[in-house]
């Protein structure tokens, strides 16, 4: 192969009678011939880095002023968010609320169950907040809970 090159390098450019240009007939390697596989993936590594973080810093900003459009704007924040549901009052179910947040009574009884109370007559107030999570007044509205759902995990031990 490099004998060819050679060959090719030393002999003389050709010239075109007609046109008076010369032509060059030195062989050409293509592009793709002479990157490597390193420098073909680098910059696409660089170009997907820069792509994350500008997803990154678009998710923080887009999260940022739609906190500060809920905050100045109550109408708003009530009409994407929603408001608080009221789910118990003086341990009566409210059944319209319930079917309106699509929780069922054994949802619900496991939800109290969660704030340590066995029965729904001894609630005197529990509502669905806005996020998702359930509050619990009990004891004649002294005493309050609130407990962040947690996503059920399967633990696995190896037993010896």
């Amino acid at each position: 192969v490099n004998g060819e090159e050679d060959a090719a390098a030393a002999a003389p450019a050709a010239v075109d009678a007609d046109a008076e240009t010369v032509v060059d007939s030195t062989p050409r390697r293509s592009y793709f011939s002479q990157v490597t596989a390193a420098e073909e993936a680098t910059p696409a590594a660089a170009d997907t880095a820069v792509a994350a973080i500008v997803a990154a810093f678009t998710l923080f900003a887009v999260n940022y002023l739609m906190g500060e459009l809920f905050f100045k704007s109550k109408r708003l924040s009530k009409l994407i968010q929603g408001e608080p549901l009221m789910l118990i009052y003086k341990g009566k179910l409210i059944p319209a609320h319930l079917k309106k947040a699509r929780i069922s009574d054994d949802e619900l009884e496991a939800a109290i169950r969660e704030h340590g109370i066995e029965k729904i007559s001894q609630v005197n107030l529990a509502v669905l907040e806005r996020d998702g999570n359930i509050s619990v007044l009990s004891n004649n509205f002294r005493r309050k809970t609130i407990k962040k759902r947690k996503s059920r995990q399967i633990l696995f031990q190896d037993e010896d």
